[in-house]
């Protein structure tokens, strides 16, 4: 199912949709230090992790830089596609680490050979979901929303099951929440 959701064209046909949406509602704003207008200033990535080509539309990270002389300052409104500077997809970073979660079964390993990742990155991550993310002033607001607490030993797991639906639709679920998290600054 993982490795299904992580190919499927369509999926990050919509993720990348719902970015150029959250891009729309960025540029109607000003630069957030001087006022002035927003000039589109998007930037290509090489994501790992899903079905997204390199050099692809898809694959540039939509942004926006002060048109104003001297301040130059970039916007980088969140994104579903991208979580902040990670060269893996969201996608992957959370499918990955939440079958890793749980027990060490064949299909994990299946999925992590899979995306490409290595054990290193896979601990990366873990302690990330496990350790950093729980100091974050997110994470604090964030938990007091759910009805029962997480361990973070739990993460990301548990928080990905928190969501209703199919698997496709928890994740989505999860990606929107992080937004705050996948934005540039």
């Amino acid at each position: 199912m993982y490795q299904t959701l992580l190919r499927d064209g369509r999926f990050f046909d919509f993720l990348f949709r719902c970015d150029q949406d959250l891009a729309r509602e960025a540029r109607r704003g000003a630069c957030p230090r001087c006022g002035g207008p927003l000039h589109q200033a998007n930037y290509a990535r090489k994501p790992r992790g899903g079905a997204i080509a390199v050099g692809s539309p898809q694959a540039l990270r939509l942004s926006f830089c002060c048109g104003r002389e001297g301040c130059r300052r970039r916007l980088t409104p969140p994104s579903l596609r991208f979580l902040g500077r990670r060269v893996y997809l969201g996608a992957a970073l959370i499918l990955v680490s939440a079958l890793r979660s749980g027990a060490r079964s064949k299909s994990a390993r299946e999925l992590q050979q899979s995306v490409g990742v290595s054990p290193r990155t896979l601990r990366r991550w873990r302690r990330w979901w496990q350790v950093l993310l729980p100091r974050t002033p997110f994470w604090r607001a964030g938990r007091g929303r759910l009805r029962e607490p997480i361990r973070s030993r739990d993460l990301p797991q548990a928080l990905l099951e928190r969501f209703a639906g199919d698997r496709k639709r928890q994740l989505l679920a999860l990606l929107r929440w992080l937004t705050p998290l996948a934005g540039g600054g």
